[in-house]
């Protein structure tokens, strides 16, 4: 793996999600849904990408189950019961810091939509953004350095630096350091993609689905 091919990936990764959205602004296209979609054609260039260019495996970016088909769900199971326990651990602590209404505007932006709409946006965000900011840096960086740690501190970065934008504020960027904490240590745990992108996608879907408290408590 020649530095250089792991640089690409790294840029089709931390790039990938902005070159998307400036090209619908370009090109006038503004719908959601077609923002949505985009960041699945940003996953299939890095999925093509890694089978292609580097010609190498899925499962060399962490496509791959934690130990048997059960250990994988328990994994997952628990990781999404960590990121639900977090939240309400942490909730009187970021209530006491400034900006405690970035998440909270944020997710009122949701609250309009249909069940279904809900559950297709956390699947996406799970399946698209772990890979990108999880799974391929982790494993690359950690194969040129020698330190996965510093793949996962990276690509937490950019995951984070990433959601600034025009639903979530900097402050509301900040606050979701506590997921990425927890499902960057079970990715270094367990190395598997799966685990992380179900749970990610399951804490979505319980916070989307709550998006109207969000409204009522304003």
């Amino acid at each position: 793996m020649t530095l250089p091919t792991v640089l690409g990936g790294l840029c089709l990764c931390f790039l990938g999600f902005e070159t998307k959205s400036r090209a619908l602004d370009a090109i006038g296209i503004e719908s959601d849904r077609a923002a949505h979609l985009g960041k699945w054609v940003v996953l299939l260039a890095l999925v093509g990408w890694v089978l292609v260019v580097e010609n190498r495996a899925l499962a060399s970016i962490g496509w791959r189950l934690a130990g048997t088909p059960v250990e994988t769900v328990w994994w997952t199971l628990g990781t999404a019961v960590a990121l639900l326990a977090a939240n309400v651990v942490f909730a009187p602590l970021w209530a006491r810091l400034p900006g405690d209404d970035a998440i909270r505007d944020g997710m009122g932006e949701f609250a309009g939509l249909s069940v279904s709409e809900k559950v297709a946006i956390s699947i996406t965000a799970g399946v698209t953004e772990e890979p990108l900011f999880r799974g391929y840096p982790i494993e690359r960086i950690g194969e040129v350095t020698g330190f996965p740690i510093l793949g996962a501190l990276v690509g937490g970065l950019a995951f984070l630096v990433g959601h600034v934008g025009d639903v979530w504020s900097p402050a509301a960027a900040a606050r979701m350091a506590q997921p990425t904490v927890v499902l960057t240590g079970v990715y270094l745990l367990t190395g598997s993609l799966p685990v992380v992108v179900a749970a990610h996608a399951l804490n979505d879907v319980v916070g989307l689905l709550l998006a109207e408290r969000y409204v009522d408590s304003t």
